[in-house]
């Protein structure tokens, strides 16, 4: 994300202006033999609300951690994140 002019940090510390939390995981589901999807959301750490959401298949298209990380970065940047009232 820093990549894309993101401010990164290991830490979030109370007190500073809004800042997203990045949560990922990866899910399979056996029976439909699909591939594997890396499921990314960023959360308003204020109010918990998800404020980002994308799925990104982790076949060809993103074999590495870094190709994966970079493919999400994108498409959660392709949707317009909402401006909070």
């Amino acid at each position: 994300m820093r990549g894309y002019g993101f401010r990164v940090r290991q830490v979030v510390r109370g007190g500073s202006r809004p800042t997203a939390a990045l949560i990922f995981f990866t899910f399979r589901d056996p029976e439909l033999d699909a591939p594997s999807l890396l499921h990314v959301r960023l959360a308003d750490t204020r109010t918990g609300v998800i404020v980002g959401a994308s799925m990104v298949p982790l076949d060809s298209v993103a074999p590495t951690p870094r190709a994966r990380a970079e493919a999400a970065v994108r498409a959660l940047l392709a949707r317009p994140v909402p401006t909070p009232p």
